[in-house]
């Protein structure tokens, strides 16, 4: 500011005076005079120009070498001032000037203000926003400026929205007319979404035992807890980190924390893998089939290709040849009990044994009077039942003159041996197309070369 002579000091109160504003800093100067001379700045309080202010209520700082004839004042206190200068030569002349000044308190430096605590905690899943609202600060023309921008839908706002996304600090800066400033900040803390943990699987072993379930190790503020199922049954607990339910099926658990935020998991409640025992039976000699599956637990959940046999029959072969199927072949010859040991997993891998009873018996001995090979699926063959346990069976077969036309030293069914006779010549005297005609035939049985059986059979066509 250029301050302007006036001609005597005697004449300051007469003049216009000129507004500052408390805190405000300004320089002033007067022109530069053409001799050598020295400047005293001073400010008085009264229009006598003998109370000098002291530094609460105006303080000035030399602006330097070379700019004697400026001044630089911060005016602290409100009230009327006088800002003189006097300019003094060598030769001991001197000239005063002085200017009134009204600092004004009603216009003081702008306040930043947000309303509400400091630190603000959100919910993750608040989709309306929370206001950020500066409303209350202080000042004159006052302008708003936000840092960081992010996620604020107007920074310039006095009042903008915060849409949660991560947790932020916002600084607010509020600007006057005079370009005088102030600053604060709040906190905004979005909290993480709620997360609800339960146990992914658990086991049983009845379909009806208690059992308790936990969702402890779900995570978030404030959580409280809500169990259902549409499968069992919630005895206890079902507002709870702990519910006592019975039943199997899936049960799920909610979890809400202090802001409305939920998350949900489920548990499924199983039966343990139960391998149940199995008994079976086999003529001498064949093979059975036996579905070792079908009554084990829990239906469905067993997982077929985890069987196997963990210990085999003494007198046997025991063999999975299925999902659900183990064929067991007796040894040769072998006659009574026998078992084996499988074992079999459910789909997470809880597994279980049981042994398998197998019961061998021989058909009783007996020996047909008559047969008919005429091809009608029913008596075809000359048919011993109870031959299978005898290591070797021969036969041989006449005809009412002697001759014989059948003969085997392997007699019977199953591997090496030659079959039943079916009403044809072997040897000997044949008719026709081989085919022995209706009649009356003797035969001679040996069994493991000792026991020997003569006997007639009526062939029939």
């Amino acid at each position: 500011m250029i301050l302007v002579w006036v001609s005597s000091v005697a004449f300051a109160t007469g003049q216009d005076f000129y507004t500052v504003y408390r805190g405000s800093v300004h320089e002033y100067k007067i022109a530069k005079n053409a001799f050598e001379v020295t400047y005293n700045w001073q400010v008085f309080t009264d229009v006598t120009l003998i109370n000098p202010a002291n530094n609460s209520q105006a303080v000035m700082s030399p602006l330097g070498a070379g700019r004697e004839n400026e001044i630089q004042v911060k005016w602290n206190g409100s009230g009327d001032y006088y800002l003189m200068v006097t300019v003094n030569s060598l030769s001991g002349c001197a000239n005063r000037k002085a200017w009134h000044f009204v600092v004004d308190q009603t216009d003081d430096k702008p306040t930043a203000r947000i309303a509400g605590n400091s630190i603000v905690m959100l919910g993750n899943c608040n989709v309306t926003g929370y206001v950020l609202d500066a409303s209350s600060s202080n000042g004159g023309g006052l302008t708003f400026t936000w840092s960081p921008s992010a996620y604020l839908d107007n920074a310039a706002s006095s009042k903008p929205t915060f849409i949660p996304g991560k947790t932020t600090r916002y600084h607010l800066t509020v600007s006057d007319s005079r370009g005088q400033v102030d600053t604060t900040s709040v906190l905004i803390v979005v909290n993480n979404q709620p997360k609800a943990v339960t146990d992914k699987n658990v086991f049983v072993n009845e379909p009806n035992a208690d059992i308790l379930l936990s969702g402890s190790k779900s995570t978030g503020v404030g959580l409280t807890y809500l169990w259902q199922s549409k499968d069992g049954i919630i005895r206890s607990g079902e507002t709870t980190a702990m519910a006592e339910v019975s039943g199997l099926g899936m049960y799920y658990l909610k979890v809400t924390d202090t802001y409305g935020c939920t998350s949900q998991d489920s548990v499924w409640v199983g039966l343990y893998t139960q391998a149940v025992m199995d008994t079976s039976s086999t003529k001498l000699n064949f093979a059975v089939d036996i579905n070792v599956l079908a009554n084990d637990m829990p239906k469905g959940e067993l997982n077929p290709a985890t069987l196997k046999i963990v210990t085999a029959p003494q007198n046997g072969i025991a063999t999975v040849v299925g999902d659900s199927l183990v064929s067991y072949l007796p040894n040769q010859y072998y006659t009574g009990s026998d078992n084996f040991i499988y074992s079999i997993c459910d789909y997470f891998e809880h597994c279980d044994q049981a042994t398998v009873l197998v019961l061998v018996s021989d058909a009783p001995f007996f020996i047909p009077e008559a047969f008919s090979p005429n091809g009608d699926g029913i008596n075809d063959k000359f048919e011993i039942k109870g031959i299978a346990k005898y290591k070797t069976v021969q036969i041989e077969i006449f005809n009412r003159w002697g001759n014989v036309v059948y003969r085997s030293d392997n007699y019977g069914e199953g591997q090496g041996k030659s079959g039943f006779w079916d009403g044809k010549a072997g040897q000997g005297v044949r008719v026709g197309s081989g085919s022995v005609p209706t009649g009356t035939y003797f035969y001679v049985l040996k069994l493991d070369g000792k026991e020997k059986i003569n006997g007639a059979i009526y062939l029939d066509r």
